[in-house]
């Protein structure tokens, strides 16, 4: 009789014990993913490029403003140089902007794995185009002489975004990677 007290009990603890491991699990995965977000909206509203001379009228375009300033930035031999450089960062803006619905898709209720391979892997590419927007900058701040800063907080936001982004899969609980 004391046997089976005893044994419903620690079944009930064991229970109550999972329970309160699969919220833990779910919390820092939220965690994770509202990181990532916050991160990915913040680097749409800070400086994409800043001027290093603080006397400088509009000193810093943010990244939406970057699309169409840098194509008006190259009159002349560097036309061709100034689109490519727009292009690169209409496609980061596109590519964070779809990572950034990617990642609030997970904050739902019941999310299957599919959804999380999708935004960790757009992740992933955000990361690489992140890349290549901060090598943009540094050639942007070599070509400008001084000129533009080759520190850029908004690619410092899309790449901690991106990096956050990109561990939602490992930090996943497992009853999110079930199919539904």
């Amino acid at each position: 009789m004391a046997d089976d007290r005893t044994s419903t009990k620690d079944s009930q603890l064991v229970r109550d014990l999972r329970d309160r491991v699969a919220k833990l699990e779910l919390l820092v995965f939220r965690a994770v993913v509202v990181v990532a977000i916050a991160a990915l909206v913040v680097s749409l509203f800070v400086p994409f490029l800043s001027a290093t001379d603080p006397d400088t009228e509009d000193g810093s375009i943010t990244l939406l403003s970057a699309i169409t300033a840098l194509n008006e930035a190259g009159n002349g031999p560097f036309s061709g140089q100034a689109a490519i450089a727009g292009v690169v960062v209409g496609v980061l803006l596109i590519l964070a902007v779809v990572t950034l619905i990617g990642l609030a898709l997970l904050l739902r209720d019941r999310t299957g794995r599919r959804a999380l391979v999708v935004a960790a892997r757009l992740s992933v590419g955000l990361f690489v185009l992140c890349v290549f927007g901060w090598l943009l900058v540094l050639v942007l701040a070599a070509h400008f002489e001084g000129d533009v800063s080759a520190f850029s907080p908004a690619l410092v936001c899309l790449t901690a975004g991106a990096v956050a982004g990109s561990t939602v899969r490992y930090v996943a609980p497992e009853s999110m990677t079930e199919n539904y």
